[in-house]
């Protein structure tokens, strides 16, 4: 009898219909439409077993008798609260969140997706950043020079290996003005952090599972053994505190890891996710699980994407399969 496989889905926000400020593409691939999120539940839950992280060595030693498939999301955003765990209850769908402790300790929202959504409502503009002796400049006309722009910046920072999601809104200014002196208009704050009271919530609902992510969205590349050491002690700690779950499994921030990464991890968690194409457990560790990142394929093409995963890399390539919206 063939043995039974599992893959796993990856979503970051969810949204009730695409805001006019999503023009970089991590925005369009990182969120999925409420209806389209709801199309992907009904179809999982009827044609897999919904999966909890405990079931997931069922899979490794080989006596699962069904095809699995595990919800998750990374970041912990509200809007899996708001609109993600009505949609799991209806269809009795379960979900892990990978959470960065820090964000969640502060109900985060990074600047620069802030400043992406100011930028819709501030143009013409010049941007300017400073930060930890980086200095990035550039000014832009119309909103088709905002995917332009962040590019640039997100080149910038990686290449000098600073975090673009931990920019501060005192270090972002549009104009002038740091953000953080700007009116946040109702339509922002789609990168916005649940609290832990709402996240506990959820937990005791039997709806939502925690996961680390971090404690500061660092990618894990970027850190000495001895910061990641911290990073993976704190997250787990901190979470603790905080909920009382000792968690098991952690999702790495933008998908970097090296095997020093994986070696390391592997004393403090049992699972460890990555953000890369999906597959079947035939050689597949249980610190580097790959995930299936939803919202960058329609949800109609996930029955074929999932028995043949390679083909998503082929459509891409072909230009035959676009993002949600």
């Amino acid at each position: 009898m063939k043995k039974k496989s599992f893959f796993v889905l990856m979503f970051h926000g969810i949204v009730s219909s695409k805001p006019e400020h999503f023009m970089y593409p991590p925005n369009t691939n990182c969120f999925v439409r409420e209806s389209d999120f709801e199309k992907v539940i009904r179809y999982c839950s009827e044609k897999y077993k919904i999966l909890k992280l405990a079931d997931l060595e069922q899979y490794f030693n080989g006596t699962a008798t069904q095809d699995g498939v595990l919800i998750s999301f990374d970041d912990g955003l509200q809007s899996l609260c708001h609109l993600g765990l009505p949609i799991l209850k209806k269809h009795a769908a379960t979900a892990v969140t990978f959470i960065t402790s820090d964000w969640t300790n502060n109900e985060h929202e990074p600047a620069v997706f802030s400043l992406e959504y100011q930028l819709c409502r501030q143009l013409p503009a010049t941007v300017n950043i400073n930060c930890d002796g980086f200095s990035f400049t550039q000014a832009i006309h119309t909103k088709s020079e905002i995917p332009e722009l962040f590019d640039a910046l997100w080149m910038d920072l990686f290449q000098k290996k600073i975090n673009p999601l931990s920019l501060t809104t005192e270090q972002v200014s549009i104009n002038g003005a740091a953000l953080n002196t700007l009116k946040q208009e109702p339509g922002g704050g789609s990168w916005k952090t649940m609290p832990w009271n709402l996240l506990k919530k959820a937990v005791d609902a039997n709806i939502i599972e925690i996961g680390a992510h971090g404690q500061t969205h660092t990618p894990f590349t970027w850190l000495s053994n001895e910061q990641l050491i911290s990073e993976s002690i704190k997250s787990k700690e901190e979470i603790f505190n905080k909920l009382q779950i000792v968690v098991n499994s952690c999702s790495f921030p933008n998908g970097f890891y090296n095997d020093n990464t994986l070696e390391t991890l592997s004393k403090h968690f049992t699972y460890g996710f990555t953000n890369k194409m999906v597959n079947d457990t035939n050689g597949v560790v249980k610190i580097n699980i790959a995930r299936y990142n939803v919202p960058f394929q329609r949800p109609n093409n996930i029955s074929s994407l999932v028995t043949y995963p390679f083909a998503g890399k082929v459509l891409r390539k072909l230009g035959s399969v676009t993002g949600l919206f």
